[in-house]
């Protein structure tokens, strides 16, 4: 009795796994890597946990001589203009989760008002 190798289906599929893998992975990188913000990014957005309050916002804002320009669909996303010479990094030391270039996630960033009459 010869061992049955599988359905010949699901072989084509595995084989294919591999380049699958490497394609999302390649794709969740690149994509990653384009929402990063320059290095001389006068604002960024900043993603901070969903339980900090906009009193602790505002605080991490200020920690890097910052302004608060905007805030974003959900109320611990904010666009910050940062104070001179100051790192988008910094934000990180003040309890940011994530610091994006406010452009990459514009849209999924912005909080609509309703349709314009």
């Amino acid at each position: 009795m010869s061992a049955s190798k599988g359905d010949p289906e699901q072989v084509r599929l595995r084989s294919f796994l591999p380049a699958l893998a490497l394609l999302l992975t390649s794709a969740l990188a690149l994509g990653g890597a384009n929402l990063q913000p320059a290095a001389n990014a006068g604002q960024v957005a900043a993603i901070f946990s969903p339980a900090a309050g906009p009193a602790e916002i505002l605080r991490a804002v200020a920690g890097v001589d910052g302004r608060l320009v905007r805030t974003g669909l959900f109320d611990n996303i904010v666009v910050v203009a940062l104070g001179p010479a100051r790192a988008a990094t910094e934000l990180y030391a003040q309890g940011a989760w994530l610091v994006i270039d406010p452009i990459g996630l514009g849209s999924c960033l912005v909080r609509t008002t309703g349709p314009k009459s």
